[in-house]
């Protein structure tokens, strides 16, 4: 992993604080959903969160791994076709 997506995953932990600190005034900051993922998507996903464990990122989990990739996607080169 590149050191800008090291640092952009340490962004979304900053932005945790403000949401815990947004949850004050608002209590509801989140939806729980359920989502289905291709087993090869799952197990890449799993390969992230250990990668990234073991890099030192501790605190690390899916939905953060998930919230980092809808932030950082470009739809404009997103295939019509699987």
């Amino acid at each position: 992993m590149d050191e800008n997506a090291k640092l952009a995953l340490f962004g979304i932990v900053e932005e945790e604080k403000e949401v815990k600190k947004r949850k004050i005034n608002n209590k509801e900051t989140y939806k729980v959903i359920t989502i289905s993922l291709y087993n090869d998507d799952y197990d890449l996903l799993e390969d992230y969160l250990k990668e990234l464990k073991e890099q030192g990122y501790h605190r690390i989990n899916k939905s953060k791994i998930i919230r980092y990739a809808l932030r950082n996607v470009n739809i404009k080169n997103m295939p019509k076709k699987d």
